[in-house]
Parts: structure tokens; sequence; C-alpha cells
């Protein structure tokens, strides 16, 4: 099931497990290679934020019945 974003509830799942797979990697001491990028021990802050962000749109998008919409990043004050 694809939304407006073009984004899949597989695609989603493929994410948050690179990222799984990449913590656990870095826990256990190594470096891990994610997008492109070379992650070590010191980029598991990185790496969890990642797991957090993929974890959230995929419990959004496998509940396709919970329309609405979404607002990130938004700053009070700014117009």
């Amino acid at each position: 099931m694809s939304n407006i974003t073009g984004i899949t509830l597989e695609m989603c799942q493929a994410k948050l497990k690179m990222y799984l797979d990449a913590e656990e990697k870095v826990l256990l001491g190594q470096a891990y290679n994610i997008d492109g990028k070379e992650v070590t021990r010191a980029d598991i802050g990185m790496i969890q934020k990642g797991i957090e962000i993929w974890s959230n749109r995929c419990r959004k998008y496998a509940n396709p019945e919970d329309v609405g919409m979404t607002i990130e990043n938004v700053r009070p004050g700014r117009h």
C-alpha cells in the first residue's frame, strides 16, 4: 500500500531492518555501512533515531484506516 509520498509499508520495513542491523553491528563494536555511509560506535544515536523514525512510519503505514495529516518540524511563531 502506498500513500501520497510513495512510501510503502514494505519500504518502511526494509529501512527499519537496515537500521536494526546497523545497531546490532555497532553495539558489537563493529563498523557498518548504511546508505553508503560508514557508521561506528560513535554513531549509535543517529542509528537509534533512524530506528525510531522508521518504526513510527511502519506503524503508520501498517494501519491504513488511521488516515490523517501528520505535521512535522513546526516552529511556533514563524510564518
